[in-house]
């Protein structure tokens, strides 16, 4: 798999186990070392911020699958849901 979709199955996982379905990116680095998918850290953190939608637009290419809640603290984003 790619890292995209490494960052994104991880980030899932760690929201369904979160009581408030939030994740940190140093979870999902965490836990991809710990599953033996060792991408570089900065390539993690650098996804993340490319899926985040109410991120930096610096981004080339930008993908709806995150939702910053505060610094370094995100959650899966979910279409027409207020926080």
């Amino acid at each position: 798999m790619t890292i995209h979709g490494d960052v994104f199955e991880a980030a899932k996982y760690l929201a369904a186990r979160s009581v408030d379905g939030s994740f940190r990116p140093k979870e999902v680095k965490s836990l991809l070392v710990a599953t033996g998918k060792e991408h570089n850290r900065r390539s993690v953190q650098g996804e993340i911020q490319r899926g985040c939608t109410n991120g930096s637009k610096c981004w080339g290419t930008v993908y709806a699958r995150y939702e910053r809640i505060k610094r370094g603290v995100y959650k899966l984003f979910e279409p027409g849901k207020k926080n």
